[in-house]
């Protein structure tokens, strides 16, 4: 099971001034809306002023009181998506997090983004939050657009979600796609670029060579 509290935590790292670098502008934008659609806009408003008035702490004990309801496969989405927000270098030392039973340090990655990360979801959880994602790219396409930076980390999100259900092939395709529109569209500097690229490097080194996609 995925402790709400380490899901909290990571959140909450993701929102502070002071979160690791390279963190883009649309890994944050991402953990904002998913965490609006699932606990309502006010939720991000709380979390962002407690952070503010009584530190990260403080926030993600509360906030972990607000995870304590959600479904399962919702709750695991949102620790996937919020230890890619938070994910990006050193910077403030190395912090830990038990998700799942698993511990993992935010130096490296803050949480072992994929099927470790909470241990393989079940096909259905999968199917299901993979469509909710879909849907979603569909819908912020169409308010939008394709190249909207919103647009372009909600794809991510999408690799991110197909990695969690164990399917590393299709989510290294969706990131590539990614970090192309970004390469495109942004600066090669660019802090969204950066990140995609990254993380794509991850990605790529932690399958073994048969298990790559060809460039």
């Amino acid at each position: 099971m995925v402790d709400p509290a380490a899901v909290a935590h990571l959140i909450c790292i993701a929102l502070s001034a002071t979160a690791p670098a390279p963190v883009g502008d649309g890994e944050r934008r991402l953990l904002e809306d998913v965490l609006t659609q699932q606990l309502g806009a006010d939720a991000l408003v709380d979390v962002k002023a407690a952070i503010d008035g009584e530190g990260r702490d403080a926030a993600a004990a509360r906030l972990a009181t607000r995870l304590v309801g959600l479904p399962r496969a919702q709750l695991e989405y949102l620790a996937v998506v919020a230890g890619g927000a938070a994910e990006g270098g050193s910077g403030g030392g190395e912090r830990s997090a038990e998700i799942g039973g698993t511990a993992a340090t935010t130096q490296s990655s803050p949480i072992p983004i994929g099927r470790a990360s909470a241990g393989a979801p079940s096909p259905a959880d999968a199917t299901a939050v993979i469509r909710a994602e879909q849907r979603h790219i569909a819908d912020i396409t169409t308010m939008l657009g394709p190249d909207h930076p919103d647009t372009l980390a909600a794809r991510l999100g999408l690799a991110r979600v197909y990695r969690w259900a164990g399917r590393e092939y299709d989510a290294i395709r969706v990131l590539e796609r990614v970090l192309a529109d970004r390469e495109r569209l942004f600066t090669a500097g660019h802090p969204d670029t950066l990140a995609a690229r990254t993380l794509l490097r991850r990605w790529r080194a932690a399958l073994k060579p048969q298990e790559l996609p060809p460039l």
